[in-house]
């Protein structure tokens, strides 16, 4: 009787033993399936993050170009609208330092007369040149 519990123990220790085993080896299988989705999950995330910041990012700079182009556009419009504006503003300008130079050789010229003023013709040329 008392070899036959010996035996029955072992025997009960050994079914212990590879059931303790069998669950930790489940308990195992378990813990790495988890991490394996946990980490599918976590690339498909990543994957999903960096394809949408890509395509944020070229949007923006797809924007800015656009915005760029369309701004010189409108200057190249503008300026082409008040062309002819600022063309007659420049002959304006144009007539007006001619008609103004004119005028300072006449002034000139009326202080250089000799009927004008008191002095010699080289005292006033001087004195013009002067002023």
């Amino acid at each position: 009787l008392v070899q036959w519990r010996l035996r029955c123990v072992a025997g009960v220790r050994g079914l212990q033993a590879c059931w303790r085993g069998w669950c930790a080896r489940m308990l195992l299988r378990l813990n790495r399936q988890a991490a394996a989705r946990l980490q599918s999950w976590h690339r498909r995330r990543t994957a999903r993050r960096e394809a949408l910041e890509h395509m944020v990012q070229t949007c923006s700079a797809r924007r800015q170009a656009f915005v760029r182009m369309q701004s010189r556009w409108r200057g190249l419009q503008v300026r082409r609208c008040y062309a002819d504006d600022l063309e007659r503003l420049r002959r304006a300008r144009e007539r007006k330092k001619i008609v103004l130079r004119k005028a300072k050789l006449l002034e000139v010229g009326r202080s250089l007369s000799p009927h004008s003023g008191s002095g010699s013709l080289k005292q006033r040329a001087a004195a013009a040149a002067a002023a």
